[in-house]
């Protein structure tokens, strides 16, 4: 894998060389984070500390979706560290809501919300790209959900 020299402070980031080659995915090195998907180029940014010692870690892991792009069901799929309400929201591109596919109560642990792509009528959603969005008591989460026909 490419790595850039690491650079003194955060205005000398635009000076950086682009990358070489397309990343899939964030991938976090030496307490550097390069943004993914597609060609990276000239971005990265020094990651915050996320916990100290004796602090507890987020309480709602990455909200996940598969399989993606789907047609026409998927599954969302997340953890709790402890019970809470939340909601799960999907919207099209121009942030109106489409669907809400679960809103309430969850106990701690891995969690799973199998979906099929339909609006709050209960119509089938067009093919095109969405966001789904979990938000509860210990913050949000969204991903990029595509529906293919």
């Amino acid at each position: 894998m490419y790595s850039p020299p690491r650079a003194a402070n955060a205005s000398s980031a635009s000076v950086l060389p682009p990358f070489a080659q397309p990343v899939n995915e964030l991938i976090a090195q030496d307490g550097w984070l390069f943004k993914s998907g597609g060609t990276v180029t000239r971005y990265r940014a020094l990651l915050p500390e996320l916990t100290t010692a004796g602090q507890e870690p987020a309480a709602t892991s990455r909200l996940s979706v598969h399989p993606n792009p789907f047609n026409p069901r998927t599954t969302f799929s997340f953890s709790l560290a402890a019970p809470g309400s939340l909601r799960l929201e999907v919207f099209d591109l121009a942030g109106r809501l489409v669907a809400r596919p679960f809103a309430g109560a969850l106990p701690a642990g891995t969690q799973t919300i199998d979906w099929e792509a339909r609006d709050a009528t209960g119509e089938a959603l067009p093919a095109g790209v969405y966001f789904a969005r979990l938000a509860g008591d210990a913050g949000e989460s969204t991903s990029k959900l595509v529906i293919i026909k």
